[in-house]
């Protein structure tokens, strides 16, 4: 599975299951298009990937500089609408250091700030940082894992080769 779709799903898992937030889903501009975006339930949260700078480590291994940006939307009618500061903090109290040993580093917060360009919605932005690892390109997982018993000198060549694959 890819790095950035593991990333993505464990993230989105936590909000939905630890959070009042009722719709999560990658963010493609939902409420700039409200008017022709399938219908979402509120509150709501986007994920999306701003920035995934990427590093070759070693043998195709990699890891990214990656700032995950959550937009968070409120609904409201209210002339002014606090239940959204509770709900940022519940999001911000579960992701705050939240990792996944050997995919990526805790996440840790760096940016909040409002979009105030929403009729009814109150968006808000929250962006954590975390190092993603992508394990995908590394040419040694197409490796076949073997023991020294299933291996035998070819005769001709004299080089080791498989007995047999097995599963």
């Amino acid at each position: 599975m890819s790095a950035k779709k593991e990333l993505y799903l464990a993230v989105k898992k936590t909000i939905l299951d630890e959070t009042s937030v009722k719709h999560c889903r990658l963010f493609n501009s939902q409420f700039d298009e409200m008017e022709s975006e399938d219908t979402f339930a509120f509150p709501c949260a986007f994920i999306e990937f701003t920035q995934l700078q990427w590093l070759t480590k070693s043998e195709g291994y990699q890891e990214a500089d990656t700032i995950l940006r959550i937009h968070v939307g409120f609904e409201s009618l209210e002339t002014e609408e606090l239940d959204i500061l509770d709900l940022l903090e519940d999001i911000h109290s579960e992701l705050q250091g939240y990792n996944v040993d050997n995919l990526f580093t805790p996440l840790d917060r760096n940016f909040e700030g409002q979009d105030t360009n929403h009729d009814n919605v109150i968006v808000w932005l929250m962006d954590y940082d975390t190092l993603l690892s992508d394990n995908a390109g590394n040419r040694n997982t197409k490796l076949v894992k073997t023991s020294i018993s299933d291996l035998c000198i070819d005769r001709e060549s004299g080089a080791p080769r498989l007995r047999e694959l097995r599963d």
